[in-house]
């Protein structure tokens, strides 16, 4: 099937692909217009000589889908607030794109809106320096990854991208990376991406280009979290040569030197306030939400970092607030008072560095670990007071399970720094199902806070008790009753 478009010096042609049952696409098969532009039916023997030259592709499973730039990413970021709705947001965008809010786009001809929600591990690749930029590997299914890298020195709208699908790996990732890949990198915090693509493509140039519209949440703290919009060329769909300099935007140098048209093009750090800053995607909610444009830099929350101290500026700042409260710290028994305030401080909020220890579950072992009354002490980050309690941990081994020690080690290491112990409980599950991949995970906090019963209500005895219940610890009954009988249901 063909169809045709009117030019003033004839007609363009275009030819139809059979992309699904129930519908087609129809793609530009000339490269300049044919026929007498008097009659309406001069371009049809144009039009068969031109599919039958384009007869491979048009025909092709994938529709004609091709890539400008191959290799690289090309892509612009603006961050959100955190509390920003992402459904209404996501939604309203797509709207936008079919009412044509995007001169010559449309939504693209299949899966316009797509939703998704993964896990994402992270490295950050330190080496070598031509691979200098990170990895992710997006868990598709039990042993299989797709495989993300990007390559870059700095920030950039355009950086070299490799993606692998189903990939197999059975060893631990950071392994992988070194010894598979041959990188030098760290392990970043493994988080939960939830987002939404609005898909749109270009009517005249049949470039795809994508609006995701996304937040990232860490696995070991779900209230730290990144939301952003990404606007990105995806691929184009067509058979003649493509105008790659029309992906890049006018900022940018194309390979003729000439400007270009593109959704890619750059919006002042705050679209915001700038309304005229109409080739921008996401232009249109201008007025509405701050906009900044993201530097790629991680989620800060790691529970695995050390933080760095400044003891001389702690030691100053102690002093003033001793005086402030009435303190004489001129006496001989408060002279060095500032000093051991703040190595207390010190010691309290800087945690050991740590790493779980696994080992290959030989035995086969299914039922549940649990370990019991793992002492712990941390710092209410309201009132910067201890509190202190005990922690049951219980998990169901796969195919890895974990040095008992290790598991005082990380309550040790999540619990030393300013913390909630609700947060603290949750990043202690988090952990375990990041690094240890069990069948479950249970996880009980009983504790008592100095700010409650020292200060405030002043109520001695109390005990505040959390918990966190993952896979078949919060699925299985049975399970999750063992746990409970086996760390005393409460009773101590």
């Amino acid at each position: 099937m063909f169809c045709a478009t009117a030019h003033p010096d004839g007609w363009h042609t275009y030819s139809r692909v059979h992309l699904r049952a129930d519908a087609g696409c129809f793609i530009r098969t000339s490269t300049a217009p044919v026929g007498d532009p008097s009659d309406p039916i001069s371009w049809i023997s144009d039009a068969v000589t031109h599919h039958g030259a384009h007869a491979a592709r048009l025909n092709s499973l994938d529709g004609a889908i091709t890539q400008a730039h191959a290799g690289k990413e090309i892509e612009t970021k603006f961050t959100l607030p955190s509390d920003t709705p992402l459904w209404p947001l996501a939604v309203d965008l797509h709207d936008h794109v079919v009412a044509g809010a995007l001169p010559e786009m449309a939504p693209r001809f299949r899966d316009p809106l797509e939703t998704w929600d993964f896990s994402n591990a992270l490295f950050e690749v330190h080496g070598p320096d031509q691979q200098r930029g990170y990895v992710s590997f997006l868990y598709t299914r039990p042993g299989l990854y797709q495989v993300k890298r990007k390559n870059y020195d700095a920030d950039a709208l355009v950086r070299h991208e490799h993606v692998d699908t189903d990939v197999t790996i059975t060893e631990p990732l950071h392994r992988y990376v070194r010894d598979t890949l041959g990188l030098s990198a760290r392990p970043m915090p493994a988080f939960r991406r939830m987002r939404y693509d609005i898909k749109f493509e270009s009517l005249r140039t049949g470039h795809h280009y994508g609006i995701f519209v996304d937040r990232c949440a860490l696995h070991l703290d779900p209230a730290e979290t990144l939301v952003q919009v990404e606007v990105e060329y995806l691929r184009s769909r067509s058979v003649l040569p493509l105008d790659e300099p029309a992906v890049l935007p006018r900022s940018s140098a194309s390979p003729t030197g000439s400007p270009a048209s593109s959704p890619l093009t750059d919006c002042p750090p705050n679209a915001a306030t700038t309304p005229s800053c109409r080739s921008c995607a996401t232009s249109w909610h201008a007025g509405r939400t701050s906009y900044r444009r993201s530097t790629r830099t991680p989620m800060t929350s790691n529970p695995s970092t050390v933080p760095t101290l400044d003891l001389e500026s702690a030691h100053d700042a102690a002093t003033q607030l001793l005086k402030a409260l009435g303190v004489n710290i001129d006496a001989p028994a408060t002279a060095n008072t500032p000093t051991r305030m703040v190595a207390a401080y010190a010691e309290l909020l800087t945690p050991r560095p740590f790493t779980l220890t696994t080992f290959a579950n030989d035995a086969a072992y299914d039922r549940l670990v649990t370990v019991r009354a793992i002492p712990f002490r941390s710092l209410c980050e309201h009132h910067m007071l201890p509190f202190r309690g005990a922690a049951d941990i219980a998990y169901q081994p796969t195919d890895k399970i974990v040095g008992l020690s290790k598991l005082a080690r990380l309550v040790e290491h999540t619990a030393q720094r300013p913390q909630v112990q609700e947060r603290l409980t949750r990043q202690i599950a988090a952990y375990l199902v990041d690094h240890l991949a069990p069948a479950g995970v249970g996880v009980l906090l009983r504790a008592e806070h100095l700010c409650m019963t020292l200060r405030g209500t002043q109520a001695p005895g109390t005990e505040t008790i959390t918990t966190a219940l993952r896979g078949t610890l919060q699925s299985d009954a049975v399970l999750r009753d063992e746990f409970l009988q086996a760390i005393g249901s409460g009773q101590r």
